[in-house]
């Protein structure tokens, strides 16, 4: 065997821990969205809010994030995807520990802008990131693993503030429930220091000799290495022309048009479903339907919408994208029907059915 197809076994274990890193973003922006969930309450209590108070506040992050992934294209294109995650990291350690420490309300509210802001940059920089360090085998399943450390965010979320909820008998339980994000913030800031920047971002900036330094470390083959450097350059060169034809030109070809009008409808209708309604208020919402333990019942709904993503993370790349998105819109649909259904008879003053708890879960 020539010795530039000689196969490394190393280049598997150098990926997986750097996609593991980048995915730390992930986490984040699950615990963070995930916090207000049990948290609220006691952040009311503490600032004298009303109700439509506490859920200004609980929506407010928000607003940052879609500061933050308008901006983040323009960022991580300027400084690379590398330096964009450590600048998320920044914020999601300096703004979680500010907000768990001020006394003041507008400090707080601001805090969590600013969350938003590095949630919405890690939402855009970590499955580029991902992409862009993957191999091409192996690529859906690597971005993937972001929404599934979203996933495991909210879960160990609701988990650390139904805890915490229980055992902290002083005053404010929920500076602990949100000063205790700090230590994964803070854990994903040094480890991103360890990683290396992307190859294509190198390629980008005329840093070939880096870019192949990069892939050498991260694929399997020389010949591997050789196949993809000339597929990122094809792709900018590719790049260039489009940016010559415009946006416009290009948005008037159908087939482009149907895929970007497709993927903005996949992520309209994700927020559309009301999931962030679940993730936010699902121990106020298994209150009001009867659960005698709420904040077991929304730690339940957590541990279910992670193992799910465990099992798409799984399949998609033996079954592909297609069948999944189509089971996932089937189960949606049924399971919005039914809950629809069990909040009517809720507000009609009608008792809920065993099933109808179930699928509240």
């Amino acid at each position: 065997m020539e010795a530039n197809a000689k196969p490394k076994t190393k280049p598997k274990t150098k990926v997986l821990l750097v996609c593991v890193i980048a995915s730390l973003g992930g986490l984040l922006f699950g615990l963070d969205q995930g916090f207000i969930n049990g948290s609220l309450g006691f952040i009311q209590k503490t600032f004298h809010w009303s109700t439509a108070q506490g859920e200004s506040f609980a929506s407010i992050i928000l607003i940052g994030a879609i500061i933050g992934a308008f901006l983040s294209g323009f960022i991580s294109k300027t400084i690379g995807r590398k330096n964009t995650l450590l600048l998320a990291a920044l914020f999601f350690s300096v703004f979680t520990l500010w907000g768990s420490m001020t006394h003041s309300s507008a400090a707080l509210h601001f805090t969590r802008v600013c969350l938003g802001l590095a949630v919405g940059c890690a939402s855009f920089v970590v499955p580029l990131y991902l992409s862009e360090m993957a191999p091409a085998r192996l690529r859906g399943g690597f971005i993937s693993l972001y929404q599934f450390t979203i996933t495991i965010g909210i879960f160990a979320i609701y988990v650390s503030n139904t805890l915490i909820s229980k055992v902290h008998t002083g005053a404010d339980p929920w500076r602990l429930m949100l000063g205790v994000i700090c230590v994964p913030a803070v854990i994903m800031l040094i480890c991103v220091l360890t990683i290396p920047k992307s190859p294509r971002w190198l390629m980008l900036k005329g840093r070939e000799a880096e870019a192949e330094s990069v892939l050498t470390k991260t694929r399997e083959t020389d010949a591997e290495v050789k196949k993809e450097l000339t597929e990122i350059r094809e792709s900018l060169n590719q790049k260039k022309g489009a940016d010559k034809t415009g946006v416009i030109a290009m948005l008037s070809k159908s087939y482009f048009a149907k895929i970007i009008l497709l993927g903005i409808l996949l992520q309209l209708l994700q927020q559309l479903s009301g999931i962030n309604c679940v993730i936010y208020y699902s121990t106020i919402i298994f209150q009001k339907a009867g659960f005698s333990n709420p904040g077991v019942a929304t730690v339940v709904c957590g541990l279910v919408n992670m193992l799910t993503t465990l099992i798409a993370i799984f399949f998609c790349d033996k079954w592909g994208r297609k069948p999944i998105i189509y089971l996932g819109l089937v189960l949606m649909f049924v399971t919005l029907v039914l809950l629809g259904t069990e909040f009517i008879r809720i507000e009609g003053g009608m008792p809920v059915h065993n099933l109808g708890q179930t699928v509240m879960c």
